[in-house]
């Protein structure tokens, strides 16, 4: 473990962030200077997800209910109820995606399961003009795809509408993984896989290949057949169209920077370095906006980031606008650090937000405005120097935090193993032992989850109805990822078994049980041997048919 890390502070060290040195002589650098635009949001915890016009759909309520809100100039206006969650006619599942049509109308994809996923409807509301006109239910048309007889493996980031009864999809069915893009007909119920798969020259199996390329990736059109792939791993994003015989023809790539990464098993893959920078997208008629998001909150620059100081909540203030040919026209310096940007319906104006969430001690949310109308009057700056001034910067902060000694936790926890013992605390702040409950005859579990992470909160109520029904034989410990700030608030109300955190967002946890991916459950045994570790809800419920009745397990998690 130890050279492990010290492999990987030098990697840092001497690898330059990847827009150091590319830079264009046809490109002009551009300084921006933001306006702040009100935030009228009632609630921290409603969070901004989906951009549909110059409306703003957000989750909230314990990620129950989806509201609206009006961006403008100058506010982000009071959101309003738009919808619930639920099963009614007036009512939608846990979605990923809003998309807007060409004709004012809504696309909403819903489905049952989080990675191997099964396809309830497809909803399409009809008009987007005001929120009254979206609330109209009567008007809403709803196309069952329950009767597909295929299983799907989806990352639903972001997909797009090609006509009105067919989207673009970054996934394919189970039977399929030679390729990662899909045209649906959900009218037809109907799926034509596009061929295309990333020639990166690393030999695993398709499967693992697909995961890659297909989780937490994003796809976005120009609404006149050309299309953005922006790779959910690495820096790898490019333009492309679909020919006639299904083919995805690459335009120009605009990043290419294959994932670092080998099979876990035959079906996922293992990231080997987290990702370099982060490109928040915003698209609109004419360009495509990247924000290269490779720093913290305080401007402090990661680049190709460790795994000791690595974190998901990362912020930028340089964008990179393209048009849609590829072509790189403008490098914005924006004055404010940000984690997403949006664009207005017009693509006049450049929003860039943050909620502050990677702080340990949050400010308000903010939101910026930056007018990119006319951008070829504007005053240029020197890309050179710009980008000479923040590789100095660069250099200077993982020097800095090279000089910071990561925590050593020793060797990974597998299976076989004795498990490993942290002092974590519940919510009055007693402090309790992962090896609390050993030697007490029960089994316990250590599940690692998280507020934001839709999975995790997807499987409480079964963990809530298997923990009932089986408390005499297992426990239950849920180690929060989360920060402490967020966790108190207990946004999404307290369970029936134990739930703790270690005020350090699990990190050490995480790192000493090598867990990858949240929801990860691991089963120890009543001596305190690890016996099972299960990334994904669906693999702990195959493997609790280990410890009970296999009929039972399929009764409780029946869905």
């Amino acid at each position: 473990m130890k050279k492990t890390v010290f492999t990987l502070i030098v990697s840092a060290l001497v690898s330059l962030p990847s827009w150091a040195g590319d830079a264009d002589k046809n490109v002009r650098g551009v300084k921006l200077t933001g306006k702040e635009v009100k935030n009228n949001i009632s609630d921290w915890g409603i969070f901004p997800k989906f951009q549909i016009g110059n409306k703003i759909i957000s989750l909230g309520d314990n990620w129950t209910n989806y509201y609206c809100s009006e961006l403008t100039d100058n506010e982000l206006t009071k959101e309003e109820l738009f919808v619930k969650m639920g099963e009614a006619d007036n009512e939608l599942g846990f979605v990923d995606q809003f998309v807007k049509r060409s004709d004012n109308s809504i696309c909403v994809l819903n489905f049952a399961g989080n990675h191997m996923i099964t396809l309830k409807d497809m909803v399409v509301i009809p008009n987007s003009k005001s929120l009254a006109d979206m609330k109209n239910f009567s008007s809403w048309k709803r196309y069952d795809l329950s009767s597909f007889n295929q299983k799907f493996r989806l990352s639903l980031e972001q997909f797009c509408s090609l006509s009105d009864s067919t989207i673009l999809l970054h996934g394919t069915p189970t039977d399929d993984y030679k390729h990662i893009f899909s045209i649906m007909d959900y009218k037809n119920q109907k799926i034509t896989p596009l061929d295309f798969l990333p020639e990166d020259g690393v030999d695993v199996p398709d499967a693992v290949k697909h995961d890659i390329y297909t989780s937490y990736s994003k796809l976005y059109g120009n609404g006149k057949g050309r299309f953005l792939y922006k790779c959910g791993k690495e820096k790898y994003s490019f333009i492309f169209t679909i020919g006639k015989d299904n083919k995805v023809n690459v335009v120009k790539y605009l990043y290419k920077v294959y994932p670092e990464y080998k099979a876990r098993d035959e079906w996922n893959a293992m990231l080997l370095e987290p990702r370099c920078e982060e490109e928040c997208v915003a698209v609109g008629g004419n360009n495509i906006c990247m924000l290269l998001a490779d720093s913290d909150p305080d401007g402090n620059i990661y680049g190709k980031m460790t795994l000791e100081n690595y974190s998901p909540f990362v912020y930028g203030n340089v964008v990179e606008l393209f048009d849609w040919d590829g072509n790189k026209k403008n490098i914005l310096y924006l004055d404010h650090y940000g984690q997403r940007i949006f664009l207005s319906e017009d693509g006049k104006k450049l929003y860039l937000f943050s909620d502050n969430n990677g702080l340990t001690t949050p400010k308000e949310p903010y939101i910026w405005v930056y007018d990119i109308s006319n951008l070829e009057n504007q005053p240029s700056v020197d890309i050179a120097e710009m980008e000479k001034a923040r590789e100095i910067k660069y250099k200077n902060d993982i020097e800095k935090r090279s000089k910071i000694k990561p925590k050593d936790v020793g060797d990974f926890v597998k299976e076989g193993d004795m498990m490993a013992d942290f002092e974590l605390y519940d919510y009055d702040d007693k402090p309790h032992h992962l090896y609390e409950f050993l030697g007490k005859g029960k089994y316990t579990i250590l599940e690692f989850s998280g507020i934001g992470c839709v999975p995790c909160q997807e499987a409480k109520p079964y963990l809530e109805k298997f923990y009932k029904q089986y408390k005499d034989k297992f426990e239950i410990i849920t180690i929060s990822t989360d920060r402490l700030f967020d966790w108190k608030k207990k946004p999404l109300g307290e369970v029936s078994w134990h739930e703790w955190n270690d005020h350090n967002m699990g990190k050490d946890i995480m790192r000493k049980y090598d867990v990858q991916g949240i929801p990860t459950f691991i089963i120890v045994s009543p001596e305190g041997k690890v016996e099972r570790k299960c990334l994904a809800v669906g693999k702990f419920y195959e493997a609790l048919k280990d410890y009970i009745p296999a009929e039972e397990v399929d009764k409780i998690f029946k869905k």
